[in-house]
């Protein structure tokens, strides 16, 4: 059933003329926050562990908000592969390239670490469009016909998709190649990971875009995107995180993990309303390695 509506949805969306994708993706956004009070409230206690200081009425909102700019990234995301290159690159600006092209001229890959801020999947579109060699990390879906329909609809959009858990060997091949392998790195997806603060708060990080880069000799890139008024998206290449060879590896790694945090966390301050708060980003930490 889940797939099925699925494809109705993005079937539908795709009809949606353009200037009624962000009225419509607004009142989707508002009827999930409505009929997910549970996932409302989880973002609401979120944002308050982060933002003691904000009142009840700016938390709400905030909440609103993010689920706006999910119902609108879902009517974008479906309607990427039917978008014209032209017009997918002129909603798209590119700040700090130069940092990005630097590291990939070097052919050793790109480890691209990012997060579930603004629109991720118009985030990876956009360097495919540039002529890069993308390829995006997720987990495999447990509904074979929605994970089909997700690699897909990424497909379609001229990125490849890799299993987290299964394709190991693909992302190491890829980076070896000079290409660009894409995390996201910001949730608590129940891999190991180290205790380093994200937003302030302690949280369990995971180490694997760090280890990636380290154990291949890939470029560790730090970007965000997020969507402007007027309906723009800015991505922002923030910095090549470089390893401190004087550490030991794990000491290296650590470092390398939390700067990663700190720059989404600086992005996310920036546009708040645009991060997924309602994951269970602050878990015990039962999975932590040493």
């Amino acid at each position: 059933m889940a797939d099925r509506a699925v494809r109705l949805l993005a079937a539908a969306a795709r009809l949606v003329p353009e200037s009624w994708v962000y009225p419509v993706g607004r009142r989707l956004g508002r009827i999930a926050a409505y009929a997910g009070r549970a996932y409302s409230a989880r973002a609401h206690a979120n944002i308050a562990a982060v933002f003691p200081t904000w009142t009840p009425a700016r938390r709400r909102g905030v909440v609103l908000r993010m689920f706006e700019h999910l119902g609108i990234g879902v009517l974008e995301a479906v309607r990427l592969p039917t978008t014209p290159l032209a017009v997918r690159s002129e909603r798209v600006s590119v700040q700090g390239r130069e940092i990005f092209d630097a590291a990939f001229r070097r052919g050793r890959g790109v480890v691209a670490a990012t997060g579930h801020i603004g629109n991720w999947e118009v985030l990876a579109a956009c360097f495919a469009d540039l002529g890069y060699p993308v390829h995006v990390v997720a987990r495999r879906h447990p509904n074979p016909r929605l994970h089909d329909f997700i690699v897909g609809l990424r497909n379609g959009y001229g990125v490849n998709v890799l299993d987290r858990d299964r394709d190991t060997r693909g992302m190491l091949k890829a980076l070896r190649g000079g290409e660009i392998v894409a995390l996201l790195v910001d949730q608590d997806t129940r891999v190991q990971g180290t205790m380093l603060p994200f937003l302030g708060v302690p949280a369990v990080t995971p180490l694997g875009h760090v280890r990636l880069a380290l154990r291949t000799g890939a470029a560790l890139v730090a970007l965000t995107i997020t969507r402007e008024d007027s309906g723009r998206h800015a991505v922002t290449v923030w910095e090549e995180i470089i390893p401190d060879t004087s550490l030991p590896e794990e000491d290296r790694t650590e470092v390398m993990a939390r700067r990663c945090n700190e720059i989404l966390g600086k992005a996310i301050s920036l546009a708040p309303e645009q991060w997924v708060w309602m994951h269970r980003r602050w878990r015990q930490p039962s999975r932590v390695t040493t």
